[in-house]
């Protein structure tokens, strides 16, 4: 088909894309006309890059980590030819904080953005720019398709991104289609990239694994779950109780009461699931990590779909892949379960990026452990594309290449309220958090005696304690510091403490 001829074609496919997330029809034609202007071709155009987020996935739910089920076939096959990271860490065991350290390199406490309390939501500040901005001033066609609630828009996720969309692809934990057919905008943005010689940038993130674990069709779930269901307990949710819970949420357009609705649907399902559940039972962990193992499985089939997307349109090879969660998942390890603390269950994720077109990284296994946040100071450094304003984040590539260096505090933060009050940290092969236990308000672990966290020793190693305790005062500090100086470089006329600023005071830390 003659460019001009498919260029028209898609203007259509981006107009009825944006009229769907939203967008105004004038805005719309003007963006899509922008994309689908003829442009002379480029020599080599740089590679197009895919951000997988798998909401909710641990890393050792995963073959390429060790996990004997067969979970994950698709993704084991992509670590073989990605760098995996082993040991990658979340700056936050909840959903928003940590996907806007991803896509802004900087820390919960310095980006301020944290999961919706009550109802109410803290947008990014607008003096901070995204990644994705970046990526889009440096010619790239960005497009978000995602699962809503805690990546909704209304967060500042939407920044830099030409369509930002949850109606396009539904795969989140109630609405979930049973073939890849609702994928198929993907390739139409494929054929846009190609007609406007503008390579893509494409975010995709579903809630698949996210409790209440019950996305997975019947059959799936069934093959994970055989002869680990234990009586009285969740056995399923019937496809009746499904569609009525999407037809419910179908009549409900407002942004916000929609988010709100489904989150009061999260939780009302959640509690039929886990009620009964005592996951300190071996027999009733297993119940439950079998209904897991079947989000995982049907997360794995999502990726074997949107592999064959890219195969079908010869894009597989100039495209670099980046698999990851935002969080993990714990199963009774610390007597809790799901996400929001600050042990290593709760944070410990995959991440796998395969470089395209190049062997030279296929099947490098980096075992030091490493940020989430680092994720697009590395694309970019690979790309040499410029990074912009100063971000936390730091490039992977000294591990692969051996030139440079990587020497970061592996720091998490957990929310509570408004704020991030608790932090955790690697070093020095420990780990420590100020979040409190029921025995106390810290914890320091030795990792490499203890990699699942069981034993506190912060009464025995007091000197131990102590250093990480001051670490824990400093990290405050430098977040509050470089908070500022983001604030100044982007409102030199700001003068009002910042919430950062607030949340030291109310710690101790400053006066």
């Amino acid at each position: 088909m003659p460019l001009e001829a498919l260029a028209t074609v898609l203007l259509g496919v981006f107009v009825a894309a944006a009229l769907a997330a939203g967008c105004s029809k004038e805005a719309s034609e003007k963006a899509a006309q922008r994309l689908v202007e003829p442009k002379p071709r480029s020599t080599q155009r740089p590679p197009s890059i895919v951000l997988l987020s798998i909401d909710t996935l641990r890393a050792d739910h995963l073959g390429a980590w060790g996990y004997p089920r067969p979970v994950s076939p698709t993704l084991d096959r992509m670590a073989a030819r990605s760098v995996r990271f082993a040991r990658a860490i979340s700056q936050a065991p909840s959903t928003a904080p940590a996907h806007m350290s991803i896509f802004t390199g900087l820390a919960p406490p310095v980006h301020g953005v944290h999961n919706a309390v009550d109802g109410e939501i803290t947008e990014l500040p607008e003096h901070i720019e995204t990644y994705v901005e970046r990526l889009r001033k440096s010619g790239y066609l960005t497009v978000g398709l995602h699962g809503g609630v805690n990546v909704d828009a209304a967060f500042g996720f939407d920044r830099g991104f030409d369509l930002y969309s949850q109606d396009l692809i539904s795969y989140n934990w109630i609405r979930a289609s049973w073939t890849g057919a609702d994928l198929e905008p993907i390739r139409s943005w494929l054929q846009m990239s190609r007609a406007s010689d503008k390579p893509l940038f494409l975010f995709l993130h579903h809630y698949v694994c996210h409790a209440p674990y019950v996305t997975a069709p019947a059959a799936t779930a069934h093959r994970f779950t055989e002869g680990r269901l234990v009586e009285g307990l969740f056995a399923g949710m019937a496809p009746s109780a499904k569609r009525e819970l999407v037809e419910l949420l179908g009549k409900v357009r407002e942004p916000r009461a929609r988010m709100m609705g489904i989150l009061d649907i999260y939780r009302r399902q959640s509690d039929v699931f886990w009620s009964g559940v005592e996951l300190a039972r071996p027999e009733h962990r297993k119940h439950v990590e079998g209904f897991y193992d079947a989000q995982v499985s049907y997360a794995d089939q999502l990726l074997k779909w949107v592999l064959a997307i890219f195969r079908d349109e010869k894009e597989l090879e100039n495209t670099i892949f980046v698999v990851l969660s935002d969080h993990a998942e714990e199963f009774g390890e610390h007597g809790g379960k799901e996400h929001e603390r600050l042990f290593v269950e709760h944070l410990h994720v995959p991440l796998l990026i395969k470089f395209p077109r190049s062997e030279a990284y296929a099947g490098r296994v980096v075992w030091e452990t490493v940020r989430t946040m680092d994720v697009f100071p590395t694309l970019f450094d690979y790309l040499g594309l410029q990074k912009g304003e100063p971000v936390q984040g730091q490039t992977l590539m000294p591990l692969l290449t051996k030139r440079g260096s990587y020497d970061v505090t592996v720091a998490s933060f957990g929310q509570r309220g408004r704020s991030f009050p608790f932090v955790r940290m690697e070093r020095e092969g420990f780990s420590y958090s100020t979040q409190p236990t029921k025995d106390g308000a810290e914890w320091l672990f030795d990792l490499g005696d203890d990699s699942k966290e069981q034993e506190d020793l912060k009464a025995r190693r007091p000197i131990v304690l102590e250093r990480f305790r001051a670490r824990a005062a400093e990290i405050y500090k430098e977040h509050a510091a470089f908070a500022r100086k983001l604030e100044n470089l982007g409102r030199p006329e700001a003068g009002a403490d910042s919430i950062l600023q607030k949340q030291l005071q109310a710690l101790g830390y400053t006066k």
